[in-house]
């Protein structure tokens, strides 16, 4: 049985955000509505609770905004999100020696249109987002690390997590797993290369 080598999406794999392409002011104004306030409006969407037509619609009545305009600009947006396909090519080739899994705390959107515009499905050999499964990487919704790895069929030991949050590290450490810390320099690419060649010294 391989270990889990267990890959972040947002701030990790791609760092590009929902409703940009609308331009500075808009984007403002939508990412204040719906992660200002502690994110209680994208933890729910994030959670399952709401679909991306829902957000679009309480966007369009909470800012007087078009929601044509909100749901053109989201599919846009979430279609063309920027992931170097260097860094899919070096998680592909570690596929080798580990079950590689892309698990994210996300929307429904990223599974309808950032999967299968990006053919993330290609470079995984699973996909897990916490709009399906209820579920978040640490915190009072924590259980889709344990998901993942019973996904996967791998244990925490000698699996690895890459993310950049330090909840989520410490958590998965905590269980007996590795966590690299997507951090200033230390990039995706960074530990993906240290992998590749495991006998670097950090």
């Amino acid at each position: 049985m391989k270990p889990a080598l267990l890959v972040d999406f947002d701030g990790v794999l791609c760092c590009d955000r929902f409703w940009h392409s609308l331009g500075e002011g808009d984007y403002g104004r939508i990412d204040d509505f719906v992660f200002g306030n502690g994110g209680a409006v994208a933890y729910d969407w994030m959670l399952g609770k709401f679909t991306s037509e829902q957000i679009c619609e309480k966007i369009a009545k909470g800012l007087g905004m078009d929601y044509a305009i909100l749901w053109d600009g989201l599919m846009r947006d979430c279609r063309n999100m920027a992931v170097a396909k260097e860094n899919l090519a070096k998680i592909d080739s570690l596929r080798g020696g580990y079950t590689a899994a892309l698990v994210t705390v996300n929307m429904d959107c990223f599974d309808r249109f950032t999967v299968p515009a990006l053919g993330l499905g290609r470079y995984f050999d699973h996909i897990l987002n916490s709009f399906n499964e209820g579920m978040l990487k640490h915190g009072d919704y924590k259980g889709l690390i344990d998901v993942a790895l019973a996904r996967t069929g791998a244990n925490y030991s000698g699996s690895i997590m890459i993310d950049d949050s330090e909840n989520a590290c410490r958590e998965f450490e905590a269980c007996g797993g590795r966590a690299l810390k997507v951090e200033g320099e230390k990039c995706l690419g960074f530990w993906l290369d240290y992998l590749i060649n495991k006998n670097n010294i950090l």
